[in-house]
């Protein structure tokens, strides 16, 4: 599994954890035969998930005129990760954002991807992720 098949499946993974309101361990159970990348799924799904609050506040910051409680759940699923994975730091800002673009294009509204790329330069300009 490549790093960009990866996180795909932490979207979808977090994606499912807002909507059925269940626990990162219950969606972690289904992740497995996903080689190296296997251990930052699971890393990065938890983290997201210990963190969601902190994380959907500085969502919430860099969102003009929206907020974590409108948005749309694919988006908001992006952003978290996106964000956690920025302060991570072990990835450059520029490949995550990229990323997040083009998961925003895939899955999300025809919009998305331009919202997800405004929130995460604007995040990594205003507080660079570290």
């Amino acid at each position: 599994m490549t790093r960009k098949n990866a996180r795909e499946m932490i979207l979808k993974l977090l994606y499912e954890l807002d909507l059925r309101e269940t626990t990162a361990e219950d969606v972690l159970s289904k992740v497995k035969d996903c080689g190296e990348e296997e251990e930052y799924i699971k890393e990065t799904v938890k983290g997201v998930y210990e963190n969601k609050q902190r994380l959907d506040e500085i969502i919430n910051r860099y969102a003009k005129d929206w907020n974590t409680d409108r948005m749309n759940k694919v988006d908001l699923a992006i952003l978290r990760y996106s964000i956690y994975e920025i302060q991570a730091g072990s990835i450059p800002p520029s490949i995550t954002i990229n990323e997040a673009v083009e998961l925003a294009k895939k899955y999300s509204t025809e919009r998305s991807s331009q919202f997800v790329n405004g929130v995460l330069g604007g995040y990594v300009r205003g507080e660079g992720g570290l």
